[in-house]
């Protein structure tokens, strides 16, 4: 998806491609570690040009996200 840059993103934020790496960095940086946390946030939307749909979306992701950062971050070493 990032190859052929189907959200539109590549080279615009930090968090994608070309900041991250390659497919082989990336893999490399996260095999380092024994222990991985996942986590997913569903969000419904309406119809693919829900807007206000994924604005919503996009805000509930951050709260989950920092909500898993504090419970977390008593067992992180590095």
């Amino acid at each position: 998806m990032c190859e052929t840059n189907t959200c539109q993103k590549y080279n615009k934020t930090w968090a994608c491609p070309p900041a991250i790496g390659t497919v082989e960095e990336c893999r490399a940086r996260v095999q380092r570690y024994d222990k991985m946390l996942v986590f997913s946030v569903k969000c419904e939307l309406e119809d693919s040009f829900d807007f206000e749909g994924m604005m919503a979306g996009g805000e509930k992701f951050k709260q989950v996200c920092r909500a898993v950062d504090k419970a977390v971050q008593p067992f992180l070493r590095d």
